[in-house]
């Protein structure tokens, strides 16, 4: 299982790095990272700092995200006062709904269970909150006020997801932990399921 889960990040961290050089390629760059990471021609990435998610969609232009599904790899998390971050958005604005106000032709909903795009390469029939590192040592699979977990999308004219949202929870850090035996492999174990999923169905619809 354990050489598995690490077959599975180098694969990423290749699609990642092929992204990463494509962006650079076509001069998307800014000083916090690259604005866009581009992957094959169905889908985008984002890929930048959470404050910086508006500046990005900007850059990029919004005209660019029609018709593609986009990953939201982003955390608005404020390192300023160093380590452990804080979140650098609080209060009734989340990072989500500034997406949501950078493409406001596109409408957030709630991805329901029977949708394609949680069953494309594995049926993912039961979802659940997936924490953050902080679930080591504390137990808790959430942070701050972030207590449901959501699925959530922005969909084109034609019903195809674009943007695909998981709030309140902690895809990146579950990959990054995935080998460690004191992080639970049902959290790690789904959020390598779920950003397949979304890739398959971002090739294949």
């Amino acid at each position: 299982m354990l050489a598995a889960v690490r077959m599975t990040i180098s694969l990423l961290k290749l699609r990642i790095g092929v992204a990463v050089a494509a962006s650079a390629l076509a001069g998307m760059a800014a000083a916090n990272g690259p604005v866009l990471a581009w992957w094959q021609s169905v889908g985008l990435a984002l890929a930048v700092l959470g404050d910086a998610a508006e500046q990005a969609i900007a850059d990029a232009g919004p005209d660019n995200f029609g018709g593609k599904v986009v990953i939201d790899a982003m955390n608005p998390l404020d390192f300023s006062a160093g380590f452990p971050p804080k979140l650098s958005i609080t209060g009734e604005d989340s990072l989500g709904e500034r997406i949501q106000r950078a493409l406001p032709d596109a409408k957030v909903e709630d991805i329901p269970d029977d949708d394609a795009i949680f069953h494309d390469l594995y049926d993912i029939s039961e979802k659940f909150q997936i924490p953050g590192e902080q679930y080591v040592a504390t137990g808790r699979t959430y942070e701050k006020d972030g207590y449901v977990p959501k699925w959530r999308a922005i969909r084109s004219d034609r019903g195809r997801i674009m943007v695909a949202i998981c709030a309140n929870m902690h895809l990146g850090d579950a990959w990054e932990w995935a080998d460690s035996p004191e992080y639970p492999e049902k959290f790690s174990g789904l959020a390598f399921r779920i950003v397949l999923n979304y890739i398959t169905y971002a090739m294949t619809h």
